[in-house]
């Protein structure tokens, strides 16, 4: 536990107010200007004004005046980064697909790692299914752009989302809200603290939200639907003065009808479209194309979804997900300059979600996952400081290993058959950082990973049937699709033998900052990132044996400032880096009808990010933020089959936001606030092959709220609505022109209105 007076020493300069990223800020305090926040990125308490990292923290006052109810929605004001809730070739409506700075994935599956890693007080969040976080009793939540692995338990090459939970206290207390909304939207919170004893706290808390979809089936089922409740409860037992204890333990559960895919464009004369009409409807009726648009025995564009709201899919639609975990983290201060941190947790996940492919009546592409993972992971941190606390420092021994299986039912009109199987990882690393103030002004900080992973992958994966009887042999080839001759019932798609691989990394950090005045501060940083290799679980047609690809890699450097001026009402923070991206793991759709993971090539990542927020008085709040992405292929390898000057998937060139809100006093009744936010994202491509289907186009949001708030602070009402032009944003597609024959989005809500009330006490 590092002391207040070595936290006013750090750089040599005095903690000051803080702030200058979008809705991060504490309303103005008494003497005006911006209140304080702390974040723990560097895995110690620290003014982020004081942190040479490019970082944004939102609080929990700017997660609530935002409405943010789950950890996607925080990309809508962020710079630089894009955060949708479902992955393609799924069907689950809690899959993470995260981005920072263009670096991510765009995939589900559990044998690719993520590029942005998401932890939850230290720990971290292996997998993407179940990664769109529901925020209960959150205290703060931090994105870190750039690599992150000398500080972090496992290595994120992209950046970071931290997620702060609030800690049990001494004081009786807590808070009840309900909220209402369109689509039936009804939502309950309760979170209550009790002291048991003198050094022993309780919290528990709940979350339960259920809201009708927006896309209907002809058979009256609501797709994006949400039906879930959540809950925790946290024990801290201060168990010295130089001891303290810290227990969680929480679940989720969710039934619901899937993600809101709908179909956006066919293509007749594709393989699996093309054998359906010509082998499977009725003969003569749907082949040769184009067949009728009024004949409902044939797929074409008579199923698509022209408003955004409907599907015709009549395959199983569900969506079910049940996570829960526990996790111990243990704080003992040692000496007055060192303390030993463990963090122990377990998880376990279960989902099984549908995806009808086709969006149509007929049987020509879907999909049923099973997906199951269960991961421990430990943690040991040593941090200390040394020569009167000129020098912080950190060591960390990192150890994570989860297994799992997932199975996918596939049906395609040709063949039908399953794909997956049962993985095995475990990643061990050692990782140490430490910060030397070598004047009051300038300070070096220097960091160094190893980290060791081992990826085991073992195919269960057959053949269930085929069509093939009902194609002349002749006709196996027809075109412009190709539909191979599938294989008979019982083949194995890949030998079930066990893979393995191993791979090792050694990643290095410098930074570099100086502080001019006390209220402005330049820093520069060097490092790299890492991000294992693993296996392409999706097969077909069989190989014999499985495909692997190797790790990602990149070199960052990164420039940055952080200023405060006018008499602490005005921040500017910003960064400029080059990024280096080698090997890009990419999910191509090639030769094979399956996708399938394969490094890519190099390619070049510069841009910046500013984060402005003005505070000139205690009523009057501005706050922006601007980021900038250009990203280029510098070489590609060929069997990736993506051109050199196709973009990178999820980078937008632009995205820019903006807020204002102005408090009214309104004396002993109380304060009201009006606010608005607006923000914009350039273009961009969901896939990468750049499909134009599924393109999603530059577009605004603006979004606006009126808050009540009781004079004492025990009564607090909001009415917020999002998204109020009305704009059709695509956050999810997958387009497959040659074997499906089909394009699908995830259209995001349009206008939404909620009305909450929250009772403190």
């Amino acid at each position: 536990m590092i002391s207040k007076s070595a936290l006013k020493k750090w750089g040599g300069i005095s903690i000051a107010p803080i702030i200058a990223q979008l809705g991060l800020v504490e309303v103005a305090s008494a003497q005006g200007g911006l209140g304080e926040i702390t974040v723990t990125a560097r895995k110690r308490a620290e003014s982020l004004q004081e942190s040479p990292i490019s970082i944004q923290a939102f609080t929990a006052e700017a997660i609530e005046r935002r409405n943010i109810t789950d950890v996607s929605q925080i990309g809508e004001f962020t710079p630089n980064l894009v955060f949708d809730r479902a992955a393609a070739i799924g069907g689950s409506n809690s899959s993470a697909v995260a981005y920072i700075r263009g670096i991510g994935q765009d995939t589900a599956i559990p044998t690719i790692d993520l590029g942005v890693g998401t932890y939850i007080d230290g720990v971290y969040l292996a997998r993407a299914v179940g990664g769109v976080v529901d925020l209960v009793d959150v205290e703060q939540i931090e994105v870190l752009r750039g690599p992150q692995g000398t500080l972090f338990g496992r290595n994120t090459i992209g950046g970071a989302i931290n997620i702060t939970s609030k800690k049990p206290s001494e004081e009786f207390g807590g808070e009840a809200s309900v909220a209402v909304g369109d689509d039936e939207r009804l939502e309950g919170r309760l979170s209550v603290n009790v002291p048991l004893a003198d050094q022993l706290f309780a919290k528990a808390s709940v979350l339960a939200r259920q809201r009708d979809g927006y896309v209907i089936r002809p058979d009256g089922t609501d797709l994006g639907n949400e039906e879930m409740i959540s809950g925790r409860l946290a024990l801290r037992w201060l168990a010295a003065d130089n001891l303290e204890f810290n227990f969680a333990a929480d679940i989720t559960s969710k039934d619901e009808n899937g993600a809101p895919f709908v179909l956006i464009d066919v293509e007749e004369t594709a393989a699996f479209t093309q054998f359906y009409n010509a082998f499977i409807a009725p003969p003569g009726a749907c082949f040769p194309p184009p067949s009728s648009v009024t004949d409902p025995r044939c797929s074409n564009s008579q199923w698509l979804s022209t408003s955004g709201k409907n599907e015709f899919g009549t395959e199983p639609a569900k969506d079910e997900l049940d996570i829960w975990g526990v996790a111990l983290t243990g704080e003992w201060q040692v000496s007055d300059w060192l303390t030993l941190k463990s963090i122990t947790s377990y998880r376990d996940t279960e989902s099984v979600f549908s995806l009808d492919e086709d969006h149509t009546p007929h049987s020509i592409a879907s999909v049923i996952t099973d997906f199951t993972q269960e991961q421990f992971s430990e943690e040991i941190q040593f941090l200390g400081t040394a020569w009167e606390e000129r020098l912080n420092w950190l060591v960390g021994l990192y150890y994570f290993q989860e297994e799992g299986e997932t199975f996918e039912s596939i049906v395609f009109s040709p063949v039908s058959f399953r794909s997956g199987g049962v993985y095995d990882n475990d990643s061990i690393a050692v990782f140490a950082q430490g910060t030397f103030d070598i004047t009051d002004q300038l300070s070096l900080t220097a960091g160094v990973r190893y980290t060791e992973d081992t990826k085991r992958f073992t195919p269960d994966q057959v053949v269930f049937s085929n069509n093939n009887a009902l194609v002349p042999p002749f006709l196996l080839g027809f075109g412009p699709g190709l539909v191979p001759p599938s294989p008979p019932s019982g083949t194995p798609i890949l030998p079930p033998v066990e893979a393995k691989v191993k791979f090792t990394n050694t990643s290095p950090m410098v930074n570099l900052a100086y502080e001019w005045t006390p209220d402005f501060m330049t820093y520069a940083t060097y490092s790299q990132g890492y991000k294992s290799g693993g296996f392409t679980q999706r097969i077909f047609p069989p190989l014999p044996a499985v495909p692997s690809y190797k790790p990602e890699e990149v070199e960052v450097v990164e420039l940055g400032f952080k200023w405060t001026g006018f008499d602490n009402s005005v921040r500017i923070n910003g960064a400029v880096f080059n990024t280096d991206y080698s090997d890009l793991q990419i999910v191509v759709q090639d030769v094979t009808v399956a996708p399938v993971v394969r490094n890519a090539g190099a390619a070049t990542i510069r841009g910046f990010e500013l984060d402005v927020l003005i505070a000139p008085n205690e009523a009057l709040l501005i706050e922006g933020g601007l980021g900038f992405l250009d990203a280029e292929y510098d070489a590609i390898d060929p069997s990736a089959t993506v051109s050199v000057n196709n973009k990178l998937v999820k980078t937008p060139k632009w995205s820019v936001n903006g807020a204002v809100s102005y408090t009214f006093d309104l004396a002993s009744l109380g304060g009201l606030t009006p606010r608005f936010d607006w923000s914009f994202r350039d273009a961009v491509y969901n896939n990468a092959i750049n499909s134009p289907q599924i393109k999603q186009d530059s577009y605004h949001l603006i979004n606006a709220g009126l808050t009540f708030e009781s004079e004492n602070g025990l009564w607090v009402a909001s009415l917020l609505g999002k998204n109020l032009t009305g704009e059709q944003v695509i956050s999810a597609g997958f387009s497959d022109v040659v074997n499906l024959g089909v394009s699908e989005v995830i259209y995001s809500r349009k206008q939404e209105w909620v009305l909450s009330l929250k009772r403190r006490f």
